[in-house]
């Protein structure tokens, strides 16, 4: 697994994400717009097949990022 968090602000968002061992793997600054959920999209399943996401003020900020997070799974 894969942890990643978003910390939601107006402007733009953060995202972290973390190995087991509590240690930056990587980061991405986005802006709060079609590009920069699209640039999020895009930089997850980068991380690995098991990301699991964890969304600040999901239902304020962050309700337009979450869709971004979602991607179908493939089927094997």
């Amino acid at each position: 697994m894969i942890p990643v968090g978003v910390d939601t602000h107006k402007h733009e968002h953060l995202a972290r994400s973390l190995d087991g061992l509590g240690q930056l793997v990587g980061g991405l600054e986005i802006n709060t717009n079609l590009a920069g959920y699209l640039e999020l999209a895009e930089w997850l399943p980068a991380l690995g097949d098991e990301v699991v996401v964890g969304i600040e003020s999901a239902g304020s900020y962050g309700s337009a990022c979450a869709p971004a997070r979602t991607r179908p799974r493939q089927s094997g």
